[in-house]
């Protein structure tokens, strides 16, 4: 990977973060997330923190942690209600089109029905770490390449 440099011509440094536990008064969350991605697999090399000012701090293990906890598993998710849909498709089953959510049992419920048939399944290899990591990629270049763009709707894959 290239140094970036700064004005004087010499590379960027960039400071590693202490543990929240070091940090007194700084949020958890830091303003913004710059993920450095390997084009060809889509693998994050870094995780970056911008703060306000726009200084860039490499996130430690513990803060991505952090972020991770607070974001959840939505990629499972959402390849578990594709699933779903995908069954409920196969019975000939009209689908639930009622948009209250479920309730914490029938989530549970549902996701130990459904986690046997997808480790049986195709399925199963989408979940694996250089899927997603291609996806979002992917999905990361149409959006830069469509935002601000009046043609926004013209990409196509």
């Amino acid at each position: 990977m290239a140094n970036v440099e700064n004005a004087e011509g010499k590379p960027k440094q960039h400071a590693r973060r202490s543990p929240p536990s070091a940090r007194s008064g700084e949020p958890d969350t830091p303003a913004f997330l710059v993920f450095t991605l390997d084009a060809s697999s889509g693998d994050i090399v870094r995780v970056d923190g911008l703060d306000q000012a726009g200084a860039s701090q490499e996130l430690s293990t513990e803060d991505k942690l952090q972020l991770a906890r607070q974001n959840g598993h939505a990629l499972n998710n959402l390849i578990e209600q594709a699933f779903e849909a995908g069954v409920a498709c196969v019975l000939g089953s009209p689908g639930d089109d009622n948009d209250s959510p479920e309730s914490e049992d029938e989530a549970r419920v549902l996701h130990l029905l459904l986690q046997p048939l997808i480790d049986e399944s195709a399925t199963k290899g989408l979940i694996n770490r250089a899927v997603p990591g291609r996806v979002v990629l992917d999905m990361l270049i149409q959006n830069a390449a469509s935002s601000g763009s009046p043609d926004a709707g013209a990409i196509s894959s």
